[in-house]
């Protein structure tokens, strides 16, 4: 989920192999969605692994509903990853985040695997040079939940938190009390909402239950523990278990 600066809200879900039925299914999210963040709400879906051949749109006697659709299907992840790192080299950073998405270019037929290391890799690699945020890195890793084998995107995360804890972010020193209880604040802050960030990403909308659940925690260890079920877990009540036994 995230809003622009007009006040729009939009909920982007990437749909692997999409059927009737995962559509239909959207269409029920996309209404809970509603009563959360209000009737100005868009869904996006990204089609990725075989072309999706159903409805477009529902319409019933009650009303209709049309989320823009965008086929992953038919782009060449390899020539796009080859732009951008030319773009980026040539320092223009503006596409930088659309290498979360480039391993789900192309169809099923290609080797998306292979794809899907090399954007993982160049990322690290500038990660190391302190040209990209690690959370983009993360955000990666979670897209190729479904691409790549679990030893394989375990080694990645190992090799991204050897070189940075992200929910410790190295700040600089502060000398007064005062300055240390506001840094304090702040990391909670930001391991809450990386917990969410990665809920939103792979699961898609967060019940309002369980986003005051994890903002009403207050201590970094049991954040780290849930960031970690939140890439481990399949589905919203995988998660809320493990989130009812870090907070009992």
């Amino acid at each position: 989920m995230f809003r622009d600066d007009q006040g729009a809200c939009f909920h982007c879900e990437e749909q692997r192999n999409m059927s009737v039925n995962d559509f239909l299914r959207s269409g029920v999210y996309h209404f809970q969605a509603v009563r959360e963040f209000g009737y100005n709400l868009t869904d996006i879906l990204l089609i990725s692994g075989r072309p999706y051949k159903g409805h477009e749109t529902i319409i019933t006697q009650s009303g209709s509903y049309h989320p823009v659709l965008i086929d992953l299907t038919s782009k060449n992840g390899y020539q796009r990853l080859e732009e951008i790192k030319g773009n980026i080299s040539q320092g223009e950073y503006d596409n930088l985040i659309e290498l979360i998405f480039v391993p789900l270019y192309g169809n099923q037929k290609q080797d998306r695997k292979k794809l899907a290391e090399n954007v993982i890799q160049y990322e690290i690699d500038l990660l190391k040079k302190d040209q990209i945020y690690e959370k983009l890195v993360i955000a990666t890793l979670i897209m190729c939940n479904k691409i790549l084998d679990k030893h394989i995107l375990q080694h990645y995360y190992e090799e991204i938190k050897n070189m940075i804890d992200i929910l410790e972010i190295a700040i600089e020193d502060g000398k007064k009390q005062g300055m240390q209880q506001g840094l304090t604040k702040g990391m909670l802050q930001d391991a809450r909402e990386m917990v969410l960030e990665v809920l939103e990403e792979k699961l898609g909308v967060v019940p309002s239950r369980i986003v005051e659940k994890i903002k009403s925690i207050s201590t970094r260890e049991t954040l780290k523990g849930l960031l970690r079920q939140a890439v481990k877990c399949e589905d919203i009540q995988h998660f809320e278990g493990k989130l009812a036994l870090a907070t009992s």
